[in-house]
């Protein structure tokens, strides 16, 4: 198979850190709804949550799986290879790993907290149910930036690469 160099592994290189920017940027854009959103007021708080799935659906969706699909095509049609160098394989399966934790974990969380709200109107923002999935998504956002940072502190520093 033929592969890419020069403009071409350049410009694919570049459309990866555009969906990865994209990613970042929608989930960055989830901090002032999450902890900013008073949890004590429905329409904000629901308000906050339908914005919140809006990202999530048309950023945040739309950046990881650009991110996943230019990472594979930057793999197979250039030098780098999936398996050739450990910290790219790492890189990987972390973002497969974050993609499915926001998809499983995070996203679900914030689907049970609006069918909550839509289904109970205020009276959900004082149910344990609603308050823990509030709790697990803060935190969790927060695991999530850690993860970022992780993918690309390893995307820069390049750790266990091979000398020469």
């Amino acid at each position: 198979m033929k592969k890419l160099t020069g403009k071409g592994a350049r410009f694919l290189k570049t459309i990866h850190i555009v969906c990865i920017a994209i990613w970042f940027g929608g989930v960055m854009s989830w901090f002032p709804l999450v902890y900013g959103a008073d949890i004590s007021n429905f329409e904000t708080t629901y308000a906050a949550y339908l914005n919140m799935r809006s990202i999530a659906w048309n950023v945040i969706g739309w950046g990881g799986i650009g991110s996943l699909l230019t990472g594979l095509m930057n793999a197979l049609f250039t030098n780098w290879g999936l398996f050739k160098h450990k910290w790219l394989t790492v890189k990987f399966f972390t973002v497969v790993c974050l993609i499915l934790y926001g998809m499983f974990f995070l996203e679900a969380r914030m689907l049970l907290n609006i069918d909550l709200l839509e289904l109970n109107g205020a009276s959900a923002l004082e149910s344990e149910a609603f308050l823990r999935n509030h709790a697990y998504i803060r935190y969790g956002l927060i695991l999530e930036v850690a993860v970022f940072v992780f993918i690309i502190s390893v995307s820069v520093f390049k750790p266990w690469k091979k000398s020469g």
